[in-house]
């Protein structure tokens, strides 16, 4: 286990190391940076040492490698603007190894904008686009994963397009004070440039360090804490987020996450989120909401089936 993050972890400092020396600045492709569920909004988006859930595929695609069941979960999101955000993405395991993939949808709407004569345009202001697949493999306690997007964009009717990868590792089973612990990182957003009308922009390149923390107690209920540690490498942010998720029984279960911008916590437009969940069978419905600073209260709703 010693070796196996030692070898992560300096990977992802020699990857990180060179990213940098080739570039910095503010980056585009906001979207690929908003929740993807419910459950993953409610524990402040703190999943790359996380397994076994579909939701992986957006946070650390070799969390898939412990899926047990084909899956598929759904999240639409109406923001305070009028802009929408919806999410589908499937999973399933298989015997060479688990897939996934997704779909990911972002619309502000129409916008009202004055051109260079003074007249009144009414254009939708940005349409988003995202198709990702996956594909994740264990090997005994280890596994690892890799995910490939497809982006297309527009932005006041001009287009763009870009391609992207992501890859990481998760390490689970580790025993610490009656509980099991995984461990995982993760590169996200790695690949070519959007470019609107000739303007190339950045996509939000990404490394993630994480942890989780699982134990049953006594009276049969589960508590599972997570932590993270991004850093967005163009923007130069640098993240801590926090996660608690307390299952009162198999059917019901709550959560809580705070998330903290250590470069500028002013920015930071979410930093407490709350969340609940309820299976019934093979269904499971999440909701979650943050304390925001003035900018309205992001409710999403999420459903998961099992099939």
């Amino acid at each position: 286990m010693r070796i196996t993050l030692i070898t992560l972890v300096l990977a992802a400092t020699v990857l990180t190391g060179n990213l940098m020396a080739a570039g910095s600045g503010t980056s585009s492709g906001t979207t690929l940076l908003q929740p993807v569920s419910a459950k993953s909004a409610g524990t402040a988006e703190a999943c790359t040492a996380l397994s076994g859930d579909i939701i992986c595929l957006h946070y650390n695609p070799a969390g898939l490698a412990s899926l047990k069941a084909q899956d598929v979960s759904m999240m639409y999101q109406l923001g305070v603007a009028g802009d929408s955000f919806g999410a589908v993405i499937y999973g399933k395991n298989m015997s060479f190894a688990n897939i996934g993939a997704s779909l990911l949808y972002y619309n502000t709407g129409v916008i009202q904008i004055e051109d260079t004569n003074g007249d009144l345009l009414n254009e939708v202001g940005q349409s988003d686009l995202i198709l990702t697949v996956g594909a994740a493999k264990k090997l005994s306690n280890f596994s690892a994963g890799l995910g490939i997007k497809a982006i297309t964009s527009q932005i006041f009717g001009k287009g763009a397009a870009a391609v992207a990868v992501d890859i990481g590792g998760l390490y689970e089973g580790v025993q610490i004070a009656g509980g099991d612990v995984n461990f995982g990182i993760s590169v996200q957003n790695l690949g070519t440039k959007l470019t609107y009308g000739g303007t190339p922009e950045l996509l939000p390149l990404k490394l993630r360090f994480g942890a989780s923390y699982s134990k049953t107690l006594n009276t049969g209920k589960v508590i599972n804490g997570y932590l993270d540690f991004p850093y967005l490498i163009y923007d130069k942010m640098f993240l801590a987020q926090l996660g608690a998720e307390y299952m009162f029984n198999s059917t019901t279960f709550g959560r809580i996450g705070y998330r903290y911008n250590v470069n500028s916590p002013e920015t930071e437009m979410e930093p407490f989120c709350l969340g609940f969940g309820v299976v019934k069978e093979k269904f499971t419905v999440d909701y979650s909401f943050s304390i925001t600073k003035g900018i309205g209260i992001p409710h999403r709703l999420s459903i998961r089936l099992k099939i």
